[in-house]
């Protein structure tokens, strides 16, 4: 499994902790600046892996049916 550095994550209020959704998706409630835009970051970023969105989930590979009797 591959993990991801600092440097891959998307930097923007979205994933960010101290951010919250208000009514409009594109804005943001952040604790230290206010009211910000959800594609916006501050030096206080701090990334929230349970606001990202999990990825479409792999389909398991279809298995053939094989008897154990061989009778």
């Amino acid at each position: 499994m591959n993990k991801r550095t600092d440097k891959e994550l998307e930097r923007i209020c979205r994933y960010c902790e101290f951010a919250r959704t208000l009514l409009e998706e594109n804005q943001m409630l952040c604790e230290k600046k206010g009211v910000v835009d959800a594609g916006y970051h501050c030096r206080r970023f701090c990334y929230d892996p349970l606001k990202r969105d999990p990825g479409v989930p792999r389909s398991a590979p279809s298995l053939e049916f094989v008897p154990l009797d061989a009778d």
